[in-house]
């Protein structure tokens, strides 16, 4: 909401979306969402247009309703949320409380190494559900990303085994076969 570019990538406008369903109760979901270019069974509900307070809206009932709506309309398989970092602003941990988790997105290289970390942290003490981490890279920073991702995947463990420590599928001797 605070600076769409969703839209640009895929090559859709952004005159009506999550926004204007949000601040207009006479918006109807299946109104905003739009088809992907070349993706038969995919939508996409683009930002719309740019609100003066973003995290009114987020943390607003309506915003609560939206996914019982894209559900009762839509029946998607899965619904994903972009949204910014989950550092800075409360955005993420808005939107999280409206979905049954949030997959946290590191970019390898791009980030400073304590920021998951810190990030980690604040969705735990938020009550939030982390379903996973997963980090992107480009083919140029495979190489020099490699110790990086080695001790985030340690960093990653030693967090679940602090935050879950009655877990018995967690084994901290474990070592990955792949």
């Amino acid at each position: 909401l605070r600076k769409p570019q969703m839209h640009t990538r895929i090559g859709l406008n952004n005159i009506l979306g999550l926004s204007n369903y949000l601040t207009d109760p006479s918006t109807k979901v299946e109104k905003i969402l739009q088809n992907v270019p070349g993706h038969k069974n995919w939508k996409v509900l683009t930002a719309g247009r740019i609100a003066p307070d973003p995290t009114r809206l987020l943390s607003s009932k309506r915003m609560l309703t939206l996914i019982d709506d894209l559900v009762e309309k839509e029946k998607p398989d899965l619904i994903l949320f972009d949204t910014p970092p989950v550092l800075g602003l409360a955005d993420a941990a808005l939107t999280a409380k409206c979905c049954d988790g949030i997959i946290l997105l590191v970019g390898i290289n791009k980030v400073d190494r304590g920021f998951p970390s810190l990030s980690l942290k604040r969705l735990f003490n938020s009550g939030i559900e982390v379903l996973g981490l997963i980090s992107n890279e480009d083919s140029e920073s495979k190489l020099q990303s490699s110790k990086s991702a080695g001790n985030l995947n340690k960093f990653d463990m030693e967090t679940y085994a602090a935050y879950y420590p009655d877990d018995e599928d967690y084994d901290d001797n474990s070592e990955s076969e792949d």
